[in-house]
């Protein structure tokens, strides 16, 4: 059975009421049975009103015209008053009469709206906003920037809306001209917020029914605000003059002025709603969804609709959080993700003893099991019908039986049941403004609602009878597709497209040694993609995704449950990764540290995520790896420094060190973290910066739900595992003077603040190495016994072992002609800031000899982080033999045979072994120029 539809007369209809109207009022002025049986709650006072109306001047000779349509309004009697005060307003104003004839939506609005009423009053010549049969739309020009401007352009809007939408015109349009309305102030109000502050504003985008273009007569408008960076670097003081621009927005949208007000904004539904920061970056929001979003935000953000402001970043965000919204195959877990959700609804408003039975919105059979209903199937199918993906409800219910997957007569009653139920609220919010949904229980009030809703019965018992039939029917119909539909769900998913996720990856892996591992390494991503709509798979990133995939099983199972992650996979390139490190370097987490363990895993999602990204962009080929170890480095600089955040900041009373790789920035895949832990001098409680630096080895450490951050290491610290975890600054200083062995000095060439109060910790290291580059002496013999050490005790014995970081000719003795390099030359404080192995050899000995050894060792770095990828850990040596050696052949140098990455190899090493032994024989690093 189809839902009812809200009640309507034609024009022959309502010619036919209007006449018994008037036949009932030969001399325009109604008897006290009429008004009683219209259901005017006090006849007497009614007809004094329609009396003093009818002996107006200006009202008298068109009292045919407007006479039916007040007596079948919801307030007779109050409207009558209203129109005869404003009558004589209107004519002290505008000093001409009321063309009242030409108004037929005025008695209407009079007689239904409270708070139109007073608008009205206040400003009698905006009667003319109701010229017209309807009244013409609210005009579609921008609104002046200006606060008054814009309540004015509101109220005159209200009134045009509220009059056509009484005259019985389609109820749709409404929503459509209210939406729109609100659009034009909200950008009228964001621009005065922005010129008032002086700076640029943040894109709004609109949530729920704003966002769907189906705002209510008396709507919140749920809003979310995103900037993106300038010049890509995120600038803490313009984050928070966003933030105190969005707060004077709130706040001039909601003051009531001579002329009411703007808009109520509610900001609770941005990423950690209240806890959350006012603005977010395109990228902090897509971090905090992708990393620990909740199934009800997925639904929100069906609804999400740029606004106002800059469109850039609000196209960039729709655009990649797509995935995250609509997941591209229906797995029990999402369907039981959203029977829970909304099955803990349902619990929750039993438990909180809400009055639900007048409920519009919340009651069953009310405006949110439509909704819900709605997504739900949005939720579960959108993913691979991108024609689904609409915020609107009415235009969602089209899409959805046009994609057959509900049947016509259960679409066209949602529908219908939908306009009748967003009708009603309408009319009880008209009143007085009021966000409400509340159905109201007093007959008095339930008849005033039919009439509003244009139940126009002449017996008032009648029209208030038939309202509560179709209000019952309406509940009846919904909550019986919602049970059948949401509670106990039989969507079947589409039939697969014609190019399947595993055919594309199959063809970029086809030929190579990767090809091998499709059906096993890659099964988990291509198991939850294989219904999905390939074209996200078509990006440019593709290659990278191929090669990711089938190289590392832990890679495939982690990407295969995190589709934000592969829409941004799809479309990385290195300026997007250059982008994301600035903003690594500078922002903090996109959740606060309030809630620890939700603070800690959105770090370790974030570590993971963008990791896999720069994974991508260099296994597929598009930044090489030297481009790419500055990001993982910037990406655990990051990490270190969250979570030394997490603690709070009177406690905080901690230098981080970092030392070799991550003071170069030169950060491999699963690579440790070699810090040093440092304190001020003169701490009360001694073993507090111990605790601390415990606490955040923790937090980067342990192993969780959402695996681990990084494996720290702190052995470089003085005297090693033997002294203290964290030393102070002075006692640092002596031990690096007094008591270090050498290798500990060579350490410390590679050593930069990192986290924690990094000006104090920097200027201790400058002073450290100043004294100890300036003790001079040749470090070559040194670093000759210390090498020859490590051979004896590290470097395997086997042929086919290849050790890339300690065997002859390995990373290691590039280390060590590195920092030996500044021991000989010494170096300025400024060339110490980021200590990197390329540029402390080549400020040391510029010429065609570092060149040719840092090719070497950049071929060594690049065999060093495939191997390691392939391993999934973090791996000193390849075996040449083994079945990984084809695989990292072909990462490092797609097309090429373990055959070759060997003699490549041996090439490599010769030269490294070739430059550190000159150097070490002529006790000089400038043997190399």
């Amino acid at each position: 059975m189809l839902g009812p539809v809200a009640p309507s007369l034609d024009q022959s209809e309502f010619a036919a009421l209007r006449s018994d109207l008037l036949r009932a009022c030969p001399d325009g002025l109604p008897a006290l049975e009429l008004f009683a049986r219209l259901g005017d709650p006090e006849p007497p006072k009614a007809r004094a009103a329609f009396e003093a109306a009818l002996h107006n001047a200006d009202l008298a000779p068109d009292w045919r015209e407007w006479l039916p349509r007040l007596l079948l309004s919801a307030r007779p009697g109050f409207g009558a008053q209203c129109l005869e005060s404003l009558a004589e307003r209107y004519r002290q104003t505008r000093r001409s009469a009321l063309p009242i004839a030409e108004m037929p939506a005025l008695p209407c609005v009079l007689g239904s709206s409270d708070a139109l009423a007073r608008v009205l009053l206040r400003h009698p010549n905006w009667a003319e906003e109701l010229l017209g049969d309807p009244p013409p739309a609210p005009p579609g020009e921008e609104v002046e920037p200006d606060w008054t401007s814009l309540r004015i352009a509101k109220y005159r809007g209200l009134l045009r809306i509220a009059g056509r939408d009484l005259l019985e015109r389609p109820f749709e349009a409404s929503l459509t001209e209210l939406s729109a309305l609100a659009d034009r102030c909200l950008a009228a109000g964001l621009e005065r917020a922005a010129r008032d502050r002086d700076i640029d504003p943040p894109a709004l985008l609109a949530l729920g029914k704003q966002g769907g273009g189906e705002l209510n007569f008396s709507s919140d408008i749920d809003a979310l605000f995103l900037y993106q960076p300038r010049n890509d670097v995120f600038d803490p003081e313009y984050h928070r003059a966003l933030a105190e621009l969005i707060q004077s927005f709130k706040h001039h949208m909601e003051v009531p002025g001579e002329d009411g007000f703007g808009y109520r904004i509610d900001l609770d539904l941005r990423p950690q709603g209240r806890r959350g920061s006012l603005a977010n970056t395109v990228e902090a929001a897509l971090t905090y969804y992708a990393s620990i979003g909740a199934e009800w935000e997925r639904q929100a953000l069906i609804r999400l609709r740029h606004v106002a402001g800059p469109p850039e970043a609000a196209e960039a965000f729709c655009r990649q959080i797509a995935p995250f919204v609509y997941r591209r195959s229906i797995t029990p877990d999402a369907i039981r993700a959203v029977h829970e959700m909304k099955l803990r609804v349902e619990s929750e408003r039993r438990g909180a003893h809400r009055e639900l039975e007048y409920d519009l919105k919340e009651g069953p059979g009310g405006i949110r099991d439509i909704e819900f209903l709605t997504q739900a199937i949005q939720l579960f199918c959108g993913g691979r019908d991108s024609a689904l993906r609409t915020g609107n409800v009415l235009d969602a219910l089209r899409r959805i039986e046009k994609a057959s997957l509900l049947p016509e007569p259960v679409t066209e009653s949602l529908r219908e049941s939908y306009l009748w139920l967003r009708r009603a609220e309408h009319c009880v919010q008209m009143v007085e403004e009021r966000q409400t949904q509340r159905f109201p229980s007093e007959p008095a009030a339930q008849l005033g609602l039919a009439r509003r809703m244009g139940y126009l019965q002449l017996d008032a018992g009648a029209a208030r009878d038939a309202l509560l039939a179709d209000w019952g029917r309406v509940r009846s119909e919904v909550r019986h597709h919602f049970e059948a539909l949401v509670l106990e769900p039989k969507f079947e998913p589409h039939a697969r497209s014609g190019r399947a996720p595993a055919d594309l990856i199959a063809q970029e892996v086809r030929g190579t040694a990767l090809f091998a591992r499709l059906s096993t390494f890659a099964a988990p991503f291509l198991e939850r993609s294989e219904d999905s709509d390939v074209d996200l798979l078509d990006g440019i990133g593709l290659r990278g995704i191929a090669r990711v995939v089938t190289s590392s099983a832990l890679a495939a199972r982690y990407l295969s449950v995190r589709p934000v992650l592969q829409a941004r996979m799809a479309e990385a390139d290195a300026e997007s990764l250059r982008r994301r490190a600035l903003e690594l370097a500078r922002e903090p987490l996109p959740v606060g540290p309030e809630d620890l363990e939700e603070y800690l895993d959105c770090m370790r999602l974030i570590r993971r995520d963008e990791g896999l990204l720069a994974a991508c962009v260099h296994l597929g080929g598009q930044v090489p790896f030297e481009e790419v170890s500055p990001f993982l480095s910037v990406l655990a600089e990051a990490c270190v420094r969250w979570a030394l955040e997490a603690i709070p900041s009177e406690e905080r009373e901690l230098s981080v060190l970092g030392m070799g790789k991550i003071a170069g920035r030169e950060f491999t895949y699963h690579s440790d973290l070699d810090l040093i832990f440092l304190h001020p001098d003169g701490i009360q409680d001694p073993s507090r910066p111990a605790r601390i630096a415990q606490r955040l080895i923790h937090y980067l450490t342990a192993q969780t739900k959402v695996g681990s951050a990084y494996a720290v290491d702190s052995r470089l610290r003085p005297s090693g595992r033997q002294g203290a975890l964290v030393s102070t600054y002075s006692a640092f200083e002596r031990y690096q003077l007094e008591r270090a062995a050498p290798w500990e000095h060579f350490a410390l060439m590679r050593a930069r603040a990192i986290a924690g109060d990094l000006d104090a910790a920097q200027s201790l290291l400058e002073r450290v190495r100043d004294r100890i580059l300036s003790a001079g002496g040749s470090p070559w013999s040194r670093i000759s016994e210390m090498r020859a050490r490590v051979e004896r005790e590290r470097v395997s014995p086997k042929a086919d072992v290849v050790d890339f970081k300690t065997g002859r000719g390995g990373l290691m003795e590039v280390d060590f002609l590195a920092s030996g390099s500044l021991l000989e030359c010494g170096a300025s404080p400024a060339e110490m800031l980021m200590p990197s192995v390329a540029g402390m050899l080549r400020r040391a000995a510029p010429g065609e000899g570092v060149e040719k050894l840092l090719k070497a060792y950049l071929f060594l770095r690049r065999v060093e982080a495939c191997t390691r990828w392939v391993a999934d850990r973090g791996v000193e040596d390849l075996r040449l033999g083994s079945e990984t050696a084809p695989l990292v052949s072909e990462l490092v140098d797609p097309g090429a045979s373990p055959e070759d990455l060997a003699s490549e190899l041996a090439l490599a090493r010769r030269s490294i072994r070739s430059a550190y032994d000159a150097v070490i024989a002529a006790d000089s690093i400038q043997a190399l120029g």
